[in-house]
């Protein structure tokens, strides 16, 4: 049993990532369809609570209109009985405005993000929460982070 729960939420987490690569132009049910009707989602960063469908559909629009060359690389996805763990790579240049929240930077980024997903019996996604570490514009790959070999740190 423990293992067909696994499996299912490893199925789901990878819909969720393969829908979010798609473009606008994919139909709204196809989209929606691994969603709950009581879906929430929270977005740690923005501070946003969306509720239900519409809500997260609108999100979708929001995001992806606004980039251009937008793609997404899976880090990794880890199951577990209630839900999956699934870090991504959100890659793109943020080429128009993201209302009421941000103004286009015009700024290719690569985002590090984690999204926490509730799975339920059904294979429905009830749950989402978003994390990344700043905004999303500001961010690289992890190639060109600041790297330290345990010497001290001055002026940090």
């Amino acid at each position: 049993m423990a293992e067909n729960k696994l499996s299912q939420n490893t199925k789901t987490a990878h819909e969720f990532i393969r829908l979010w690569s798609q473009p606008l132009t994919l139909p709204v049910n196809d989209f929606l369809a691994i969603y709950s009707d009581q879906i929430v989602w929270f977005d740690h960063f923005f501070g946003l609570h969306l509720t239900g469908p519409a809500a997260v559909q609108q999100l979708r629009e929001r995001w992806l209109g606004a980039h251009d060359d937008y793609a997404v690389e899976t880090v990794s996805v880890e199951a577990t009985l209630c839900g999956a763990v699934v870090q991504l790579i959100n890659k793109g240049v943020f080429t128009r405005d993201m209302k009421p929240k941000r103004e286009a930077s015009g700024k290719r980024f690569a985002c590090h993000a984690c999204y926490v997903l509730k799975i339920d019996e059904g294979g429905k996604v009830v749950q989402v929460d978003e994390y990344q570490p700043t905004y999303f514009d500001d961010q690289c790959y992890t190639e060109r982070y600041v790297k330290r070999d345990g010497g001290p740190v001055r002026g940090a």
